[in-house]
């Protein structure tokens, strides 16, 4: 769901849902990583290809259509599985599992049957196994891609399976959801393609993560290091400061060697006293010197990661454009009073 409470024909309400109103979107992720390889937009019934078929059939056949034929397994949960769509993915050598309701059109009625704690029942129909088992509550399941079975702990083979796969939308989702991009607004396209923006940037960041890199990547670089990096970059090292008394372009203010290299990294071994600490006479309570376990790695600078970092190349920025040194707070972030 992408949140929107603005006025929209096709916005959808799902009590549910963390978001119970906006736009929703049916999508398609990888099971492990949750790279997204598909999704679309739902716009209601005036825009659906089969109208003869569920809603569900139609959702899963057009999300999985670019990928027939290469013996893919999908992962569905109750609301898209049932018995044609898993014969159609068949048919398409495509194999699935799910939960599903009891109630789907040709399910066998003993799927119905009430079970004890612990007890398995599968019914099986060509590659079609449909899976009964009562744990804390009873599951049921239809599956193309597991024959009939139960693992070392009692579990039948399509559960674990499941279980195992099922999280690939979540993940993206929540992958999504920790680093929003966009700001609050009255139009839903707007709320549209932020949503499309953030989720390229966390498939880039997959496909970063999973390339090979001509240098060695920091352990702590994560998908927030990668975002920032992203951020940095559109920026291209400009400010929309201006300096009081002089009229100066955003070029001016900015050192050459300061658009993306300076970064934060962490320091292999023990820690280190802070240059800027120490240039400024900071100590610790008890005296020391103050240390840290972080550096600049374009300028080989030991600096806290808190406040040192951006006050040192600060200071160097200022030395730079008005030819002298100023010790002050974020040089009077570059002596701009509005700031």
């Amino acid at each position: 769901m992408v949140g929107f409470k603005g006025h929209l024909g096709f916005k959808q309400y799902m009590p549910a849902k963390p978001t119970k109103w906006g736009m929703k979107v049916w999508t398609v992720c990888d099971a492990v990583s949750g790279y997204c390889v598909g999704f679309d937009f739902y716009t209601g019934k005036n825009g659906r290809r089969n109208p003869g078929k569920p809603l569900s059939y139609e959702v899963v056949d057009y999300l999985c259509e670019p990928h027939y034929g290469k013996g893919h397994h999908v992962y569905f949960d109750r609301f898209f599985n049932g018995v044609e769509i898993a014969k159609h993915l068949l048919s398409h050598d495509t194999y699935c599992c799910g939960t599903i309701m009891t109630n789907r059109k040709g399910l066998p009625q003993a799927m119905n049957k009430k079970l004890k704690k612990g007890d398995v029942k599968q019914l099986q129909q060509g590659n079609l196994v449909a899976t009964s088992f009562h744990d804390k509550r009873p599951v049921h399941l239809l599956s193309s891609n597991r024959p009939m079975g139960v693992a070392e702990d009692r579990r039948p083979l399509p559960l674990v399976d499941y279980n195992m796969f099922m999280g690939g939308v979540d993940k993206f989702d929540q992958q999504l959801s920790y680093y929003p991009v966009g700001r609050p607004g009255k139009k839903w396209w707007r709320y549209a393609i932020w949503h499309l923006i953030n989720g390229a940037i966390y498939n880039a960041f997959v496909l970063w993560s999973k390339s090979e890199h001509e240098y060695d990547v920091n352990k702590h670089y994560d998908h927030l290091a990668f975002r920032v990096d992203v951020a940095e970059a559109l920026r291209n090292g400009f400010t929309g400061r201006k300096l009081p008394g002089r009229r100066a372009t955003t070029q001016a203010i900015v050192a050459p060697e300061s658009l993306d290299v300076h970064k934060v990294v962490r320091i292999v071994g023990r820690r280190k006293v802070c240059v800027l600490c120490l240039r400024d006479g900071k100590k610790t309570e008890k005296g020391y010197a103050m240390q840290s376990s972080y550096k600049c790695s374009f300028c080989d600078v030991v600096l806290c990661k808190k406040f040192c970092f951006h006050e040192y190349h600060a200071r160097e920025l200022y030395s730079k454009v008005y030819g002298q040194y100023c010790p002050g707070l974020h040089c009077v972030a570059l002596q701009d009073k509005q700031s």
